[in-house]
């Protein structure tokens, strides 16, 4: 029973102490868990700005969208350190900006040591089939060899080649 009696009057006492410091629930853990040693620790510890409302300068919660006391909306304003507590970030010791000129001879450089890009490879001939003149098989053959006479891969005749896509073969 002392036990719980010192662990509620300690939190009750640190809360205490700190809610002038703005730092109430530090003051209850301290308090809970330290007693009187976390009293004077958050004696000691330094005040926290409170937030104040824009429009009639109330304490509000630092995370409030709208006063409690006025009922406006508070703008949501954060200091450019207030994420990056460090600060800019310092350039390595040692560090200089590249010279422009040198940069320029850098990429020249590396496009020099590129390969060539390849040749431009011809075009595929454009095929036409036709019917064989005495077996009916097809025979695929390049558009310019129109005309022509050519022996069937089937039963070894001639055959004269036409495009069946343009005309039809004369007839004989």
């Amino acid at each position: 029973m002392d036990i719980l009696a010192w662990v509620v009057i300690g939190s009750l006492v640190g809360g205490f102490i700190g809610s002038f410091k703005n730092r109430t629930s530090t003051g209850v853990v301290l308090g809970l868990l330290l007693g009187p040693l976390g009293w004077i620790i958050v004696a000691i510890l330094p005040a926290v700005a409170a937030a104040q409302c824009p429009h009639c300068h109330g304490g509000v919660d630092g995370v409030a969208a709208v006063c409690c006391h006025c009922g406006r909306d508070i703008p949501q304003v954060f200091p450019p350190d207030r994420w990056n507590r460090r600060g800019p970030k310092p350039e390595p010791v040692g560090y200089s900006k590249p010279d422009p000129a040198w940069l320029a001879l850098a990429v020249a450089q590396q496009k020099a040591a590129q390969p060539p890009p390849p040749p431009p490879q011809e075009p595929e001939p454009v095929l036409a089939r036709c019917p064989c003149n005495t077996c009916s098989v097809n025979i695929e053959f390049p558009v310019d060899a129109a005309g022509q006479t050519m022996t069937c891969p089937k039963c070894g005749l001639p055959t004269v080649l036409f495009d069946s896509r343009i005309n039809e073969p004369a007839a004989q």
